[in-house]
């Protein structure tokens, strides 16, 4: 009796992350792990290869850095300028084959080149600090007094793209330490301290 058989389902490859293209920042010298995971049945065969190369099956490249794991990770250790680049991930069985794309893209940690600085101001007066900052990818600035983080409110304003804070109407409690952070998703940089004096 058919009806008392196991069934064989067959499904075509799908990944784990069905987004077509990832794209991954990353610094040199890094460890990063590439997911090119997929589901189906029968179970596909996994490769990844960087556009303009020849693909990695589960062995280790001739640098001996560059591998694909076996459940489908692929894994950039010590990374170097050459790692970075476009990958192409194809996952196959006997109904057919499915690809995807993830760019590795050189990142760089945030640096602060021009820091807040310390000012005396008078009550009611306006003051503004600066943080400026580079890095890839364009790091968000978060700022901080007495190390607690400034929310937008009627008299503390940021910039379009929080480099520079502004506060109004100077009060005696707004005295006390200034300084931002520059985060990206390759790191986190703080700014020196800067002292706001109101009186």
């Amino acid at each position: 009796d058919s009806s008392k058989d196991g069934c064989v389902c067959l499904q075509f490859p799908t990944f784990d992350d069905p987004t077509p293209t990832t794209q991954i920042y990353m610094a040199v010298g890094e460890t990063i792990n590439m997911p090119c995971n997929a589901t189906g049945s029968p179970s596909p065969s996994i490769s990844l290869k960087k556009q303009t190369t020849v693909p990695r099956r589960g062995r280790r490249s001739r640098d001996k850095r560059n591998f694909l794991i076996l459940n489908g990770r692929y894994t950039i250790t010590n990374a170097v300028t050459m790692d970075f680049g476009t990958y192409v991930c194809t996952a196959t069985n006997g109904l057919g084959s499915v690809s995807k794309q993830i760019e590795i893209v050189k990142g760089v940690v945030p640096n602060i080149a021009k820091q807040p600085q310390s000012s005396t101001n008078n009550i009611g007066s306006t003051v503004q600090f600066r943080c400026v900052n580079t890095g890839v990818p364009s790091p968000t600035v978060t700022w901080y007094r007495n190390g607690k983080a400034i929310g937008v409110d009627s008299r503390h304003q940021f910039s379009s793209n929080g480099e520079i804070l502004t506060i109004s109407n100077l009060q005696t409690t707004d005295s006390g330490t200034i300084e931002c952070q520059a985060s990206n998703a390759v790191g986190v940089t703080t700014s020196r301290e800067a002292v706001l004096t109101v009186a």
